[in-house]
């Protein structure tokens, strides 16, 4: 099994892919954030069949009817061999459960991908600055983002809150000028009368 490059596509070696979060692409250059699963770079654990064996009275694998169960799942009880075993934070799960889990995002270690809220409510404050007309509907939206996504986990990688906050003063900003702006004009109005 190998890690390949985001960027490139290369294959990385190993002592790149065991740097973790901070790593460059050998290829490339690029940084790189990586996160794998723990058994890709444990050594491969050597059984022995004879062990793996099931004797009468035993209880056996959920996926492998003839080995010897060497755990269960904290998560379904299902009881699992020594190859179908899979420990993350110290917890065993069997294949179903992190199959489950990845697909469903409830194991945050398994995320490969999140959508970035804050980076959104930005480019909707931002965006009426260009194109003026979408100012009420931008800052509205920008503020609702805000507030509605601010406790929800952010980037994979650790930031801080700041986009969101500079998106609700950028989006009050826009409805308060928009605001002037409309008084400024029933003004004008009203003096021309």
């Amino acid at each position: 099994m190998s890690v390949h490059c985001t960027r490139c596509a290369a294959t990385l070696p190993v002592w790149v892919v065991r740097a973790g979060d901070a790593a460059l692409c050998p290829a490339c250059n690029a940084s790189l954030a990586i996160r794998v699963f723990p058994a890709l770079l444990a050594p491969a654990p050597k059984l022995n069949p004879d062990e793996m064996r099931i004797e009468a009275g035993e209880a056996s694998c959920f996926y492998h009817s003839e080995k010897r169960a060497a755990a269960s799942c904290n998560r379904c009880g299902r009881f699992v061999c020594a190859l179908c075993a899979v420990e993350l934070d110290g917890v065993t799960w069997c294949p179903g459960c992190v199959a489950d889990a990845q697909s469903g995002r409830k194991l945050a270690r398994l995320e490969n991908r999140r959508v970035l809220w804050d980076s959104i409510a930005l480019g909707v404050a931002t965006w009426p600055i260009l194109f003026w007309p979408a100012t009420l509907p931008g800052s509205l939206a920008a503020i609702f983002i805000s507030i509605r996504y601010w406790k929800r986990p952010g980037s994979l990688i650790p930031r801080w809150k700041w986009r969101f906050i500079a998106a609700i003063l950028i989006a009050l900003t826009e409805l308060v000028l928009l605001g002037l702006f409309i008084f400024a004009i029933i003004l004008g109005v009203r003096a021309r009368r």
